[in-house]
């Protein structure tokens, strides 16, 4: 996600591996971040990520830059929804937000500490993991 030149760097990395190595990636995909109920967290985490020079979307383009760079490709969505944790919004902390987004972010942080059940609020980051295995050679 924080690799600038991702596509070079996947070439790169199938070049050096030996016949039969892998190479191994759990990436996140905010772009398909759920939640219930909706908070507008995942539109908060894609927009301070891209403008902090991250791609939220970096896991759903690796199958593709792997198979480019010839490499055999397997991925599993991973998949573990989880409640709403009360710290899950600090993690924004050090990214660049806007005064606007700073405000939202602290009420969906009191949202999250007010809910009363435990599965009153539950945010699902699907992770892809993927691995990428350079081709055997004789």
């Amino acid at each position: 996600m924080w690799i600038p030149r991702l596509a070079e760097a996947v070439r790169e990395a199938a070049r050096v591996l030996f016949s039969g190595g892998a190479l191994v990636a759990l990436e996140p995909d905010y772009g398909g971040m759920m939640e219930y109920p909706p908070l507008g967290l995942r539109d908060l985490w894609t927009d301070a990520l891209t403008r902090a020079g991250a791609d939220p979307l970096t896991g759903r383009k690796l199958p593709t830059l792997c198979e480019a760079a010839r490499l055999d490709v397997w991925v599993e969505l991973v998949h573990l929804p989880q409640t709403a944790a009360a710290g899950a919004t600090s993690l924004f902390e050090g990214l660049p937000l806007t005064a606007d987004e700073a405000h939202r972010i602290n009420e969906i942080a009191t949202t999250i500490q007010a809910a009363a059940t435990r599965w009153g609020l539950f945010i699902h980051l699907p992770y892809f993991l993927i691995v990428a295995t350079k081709p055997q050679t004789a």
